[in-house]
């Protein structure tokens, strides 16, 4: 179309040689013409750079930063941004060749500010695959403090919106959670009900850092304690999902898990969260005591 408005597509990158030209040239074989693609290079020490420069596209346009992270690479995207939409995606995900055009039709005909589609999100070493939608219980503040279905790849927002939001760079994960609230808080949502993008769980992945997980949930809870404190029931969906996070992590997480549950049933009872609470508080009361026998037959 003739009249397409242009749309930016950031992508951030670090060490993605082997990945990122298939990214790049699902981004190019849209059949929404009119785009630009910029490409972040966070202090990538492979041959990313190469490969990208390799595309011979102008709408490729290639910068490089020193190493300050993915939400800091989104940053400096948008601020180099020159569309009147902006779209992101990452360096070894794919997207379905209509993604934009869909995404593109539903902001205009709907006048929303931000649209999101379905993922299919695939573990590339365990095969498990899941699609990423949202809640039933809709698109809104309420659903998503509840936890997160929202990941930055599918995303398309007007320009503008990005006055006021911007990735928390102190989040090492979770960063589109907290750009999903962010926006949620501020602007009106559409939504394409279909899969457009697929995205690709590598070894070294943020998504696969577990151990960056409960840090970044409880940096989540504390940012938005007020959003929290005026929605009990997300508040008490978040605490009991917080605490079977601490359960999976073993014996060394019992109590802090038990302290979860409790709080969850404070916001909300739910039956299965109850039975969770008795079960590990009951699981830790036992603990304590063969501790406390063990050390009286020590003496």
């Amino acid at each position: 179309m003739s009249d397409e408005k242009l749309v930016s597509v950031i992508i951030p990158t670090y060490n993605r040689a082997n990945t990122i030209s298939e990214s790049i040239q699902s981004v190019l074989a849209q059949t929404y013409r009119n785009l630009e693609i910029l490409v972040i290079d966070d202090g990538s020490t492979d041959n990313t750079c190469e490969v990208v420069k390799s595309i011979r596209d102008s709408r490729v346009r290639y910068e490089r930063q020193d190493n300050a992270g993915a939400c800091s690479a989104r940053n400096a995207g948008i601020n180099l941004a020159s569309g009147d939409y902006i779209a992101f995606q990452d360096s070894d995900d794919l997207w379905e060749s209509d993604k934009l055009m869909r995404q593109v039709l539903a902001l205009d005909s709907t006048g929303a500010d931000v649209c999101i589609c379905k993922m299919l999100s695939v573990n590339m070493l365990s095969g498990a695959a899941n699609v990423v939608s949202p809640r039933q219980d809709g698109i809104s503040l309420e659903a998503l403090l509840k936890g997160n279905f929202i990941s930055t790849q599918m995303v398309v927002a007007r320009a503008e919106c990005f006055n006021e939001v911007r990735f928390d760079e102190r989040l090492k994960r979770l960063q589109d959670w907290d750009l999903g609230i962010q926006l949620i808080k501020r602007y009106v949502f559409t939504y394409v009900p279909e899969v457009l993008v697929t995205q690709r769980i590598l070894k070294d992945s943020i998504t696969s850092k577990d151990e960056l997980l409960i840090p970044a949930c409880k940096y989540i809870h504390t940012k938005y304690q007020c959003e929290y404190s005026e929605h009990a029931k997300s508040d008490a969906v978040f605490l009991a999902w917080l605490g079977e996070l601490y359960k999976d992590t073993g014996s060394i997480n019992a109590l802090h898990s038990e302290q979860c549950f409790r709080a969850s049933l404070k916001r909300s009872v739910r039956p299965e969260v109850l039975a969770k609470y008795i079960s590990i508080a009951v699981s830790n009361r036992v603990s304590s005591l063969v501790r406390r026998s063990s050390v009286q037959r020590g003496r």
